[in-house]
């Protein structure tokens, strides 16, 4: 992803996101945040759900990799069954 996430435009990947989770047909999903430049509270939801559905969050740079910790620890906290990386 390359950007800012942010709404509008976060409401706008849920459904790109279910998309690509059908197309992948059970095969692994790994999300590359690398040109994130923010991402805003919709945006972080829709990342901690990805979280708590087991995929893999890339991250490059302080932004991006402090963003991808806080989430897992949030998805901990909230009980995610499967947290990878």
């Amino acid at each position: 992803m390359v950007g800012r996430l942010f709404s509008p435009w976060a409401s706008e990947l849920e459904p790109a996101w279910e998309q690509a989770q059908q197309a992948a047909s059970g095969k692994k999903i790994v999300v590359d945040l690398g040109g994130m430049t923010f991402i805003d509270s919709n945006g972080k939801a829709i990342r901690m759900n990805m979280i708590g559905q087991g995929k893999k969050l890339v991250a490059r740079g302080i932004y991006n990799e402090h963003i991808v910790e806080e989430l897992k620890s949030r998805a901990r906290a909230a009980g995610a069954a499967r947290i990878v990386g």
